[in-house]
């Protein structure tokens, strides 16, 4: 089973330049293992565990720095992946092109969370609200999101 050697970058920056293209900018990148024949769910899987990513973030973009020719000169574009067929293409495209040596992956994470609850109280608990809720009770549902980027 062949294996390719991954670059991962994650919540940096991804720069245009001018002669090269897109390139992955992070403070601390990770290299990793995949196998080429792996699906969507064992790459993120991979991901994960290399980022050590806690039960409370998940991987919400996964971007591939593909290499296109663009005459004598090697580019770079910046593919999504989001598939089987995606990492698919991504495997091929990087076996087309001998001498880029790492694959290089730019990842994007959310931390999520929430906190649900149904809490029976009455208008004197809630305060003035306007209506009239007098001597009913009534249930409030307090919902707390928690999405923002690391």
């Amino acid at each position: 089973m062949d294996r390719v050697r991954v670059l991962i970058h994650c919540n940096g920056k991804i720069k245009n330049r001018r002669l090269e293209g897109s390139v992955f900018i992070s403070k601390r990148p990770r290299f990793a293992y995949v196998d080429c024949s792996c699906s969507f769910h064992e790459l993120s899987s991979t991901i994960d565990r290399q980022l050590k990513l806690g039960d409370n973030e998940r991987v919400t973009n996964i971007i591939y720095r593909m290499p296109i020719s663009n005459g004598p000169t090697l580019q770079y574009s910046c593919y999504p992946i989001t598939s089987d067929d995606d990492v698919r293409i991504m495997m091929d495209c990087h076996s087309m092109f001998a001498e880029v040596k790492i694959l290089e992956l730019y990842i994007e994470t959310t931390r999520v969370g929430a906190i649900e609850s149904v809490v029976p109280c009455s208008r004197d608990e809630v305060g003035p609200s306007g209506g009239s809720y007098e001597g009913k009770r009534f249930f409030s549902v307090f919902y707390v999101a928690i999405n923002f980027k690391v």
